[in-house]
């Protein structure tokens, strides 16, 4: 038996806001597109609940940047998911963050 271990590439996508409610989860995705249009979900992200998400996506940074146009869209509720309480793009002037 032979394995091959492989290094592992992730994204790290953390969200920070302020205005939520208390407790109430609220769906998070990166969509392809860009704001107020934004197309199907790319990557789900863990839902933000207290104004916090934190989502470790399995890509690397170049080929997160090579799938733009991308928007970060946070909606209201599971049950409001058609009101967006975030919207914003991700754009060719992002930069990776040191680890």
């Amino acid at each position: 038996i032979a394995i091959k271990l492989a290094k592992l590439i992730v994204v790290v996508v953390t969200i920070s806001t302020i205005g939520f409610t208390k407790d109430v989860a609220q769906p998070a995705h990166l969509h392809i597109d860009s704001c107020p249009g934004v197309g199907k979900v790319k990557y789900p992200l863990t839902s933000v609940v207290n104004g916090a998400s934190t989502t470790e996506l399995t890509v690397s940074f170049e080929d997160l940047m090579k799938e733009l146009p991308l928007a970060l869209n946070v909606h209201k509720s599971a049950t409001q998911s058609s009101i967006y309480t975030v919207c914003g793009d991700i754009d060719a002037s992002a930069s990776a963050m040191p680890q």
